[in-house]
């Protein structure tokens, strides 16, 4: 469940408030003033989980993962919807594209806001040797044109992508 956090004031006191309304909160009675300052994330073992919030972005206290070795060669939409809140006007991400141990060209994984745009959005994994030839990582801030998803495709069969939740920035 999505949480908003309101600052709410009756004219001589001020609180806060947890709603599960982004727009609408019920008030305590005498409350007449509202603020939106954040929103929080209760999962499924009613935990919040971990954050802080630095102006309107929200950090996530560990990076949370949203896909596995995503291996789909066209435009492949990605439910955000237990990572960042429905208001979310950006979403920041850790791409980490990899590539098997025996092609040897470079290739990308891609990801967007849109589900057809890539642009400035890619990550990728180059030939090369030593231990990491294999792989390459970018972090990305996508808008969120769709609420609560972002897109990703890779570019050859045998590349994958993980996709991580870094942050969100409210409205």
């Amino acid at each position: 469940t999505w949480y908003y956090v309101w600052v709410i004031y009756n004219g001589a006191t001020v609180a806060s408030l947890l709603s599960t309304s982004a727009t609408a909160p019920t008030m305590p009675s005498g409350y007449t003033y509202k603020a939106r300052v954040g929103s929080v994330y209760n999962n499924a073992s009613s935990n919040f989980v971990g954050f802080y919030q630095v102006g309107k972005t929200t950090y996530y206290d560990t990076y949370i993962s949203v896909l596995s070795a995503g291996s789909a060669t066209t435009f492949t939409s990605v439910s955000l919807s237990t990572q960042v809140p429905s208001i979310a006007t950006t979403v920041t991400a850790l791409l980490y594209c990899r590539g098997d141990t025996t092609s040897n060209i470079a290739a990308a994984c891609y990801a967007g806001y849109d589900g057809t745009n890539e642009t400035n959005f890619t990550v990728t994994r180059y030939s090369s040797t030593g231990p990491d030839y294999s792989k390459d990582s970018n972090v990305s801030t996508f808008p969120l044109k769709t609420a609560q998803t972002i897109y990703y495709y890779v570019a050859n069969t045998y590349l994958d992508l993980d996709i991580y939740v870094i942050c969100y920035t409210n409205p």
